[in-house]
């Protein structure tokens, strides 16, 4: 019997803590729509000239970076905008190819050289 009460007293002390998540005024954020792919292709600029101004990428990226295209790549069970730019004026084989990863929604994701 002991075992029981215990057993109803922990059930019923943990489903008493959940319902102090739930509240009034309580509101989430409307999920933003989806891009085009035009529209992804003007954010991934705007990301390119944004990481150059923070001085992420070298200036270079600015003038000479040429947008190579722009797809949907499967994440898991989501996908995200796959920009890739090149710089042919870049003395490093290995960051002649820029990557930049947005969100459907166009939100900035990361950047990297690797793709990945």
């Amino acid at each position: 019997m002991n075992v029981r009460a215990a057993l109803l007293t922990v059930f019923l002390a943990s489903a008493a803590g959940q319902s102090a998540w739930a509240h009034e005024n309580h509101t989430h954020q409307p999920a933003r729509p989806e891009i085009g792919e035009e529209q992804a292709k003007t954010r991934a600029r705007e990301e390119v000239e944004r990481l150059v101004s923070i001085q992420k990428l070298d200036a270079s990226w600015k003038e000479s970076g040429a947008l190579k295209g722009v797809e949907k790549k499967k994440v898991g069970k989501k996908w995200e905008w796959l920009a890739t730019f090149e710089n042919a004026t870049v003395a490093d084989p290995s960051k002649k190819v820029l990557y930049v990863f947005l969100k459907p929604s166009g939100e900035y994701v990361a950047a990297n050289f690797t793709g990945k």
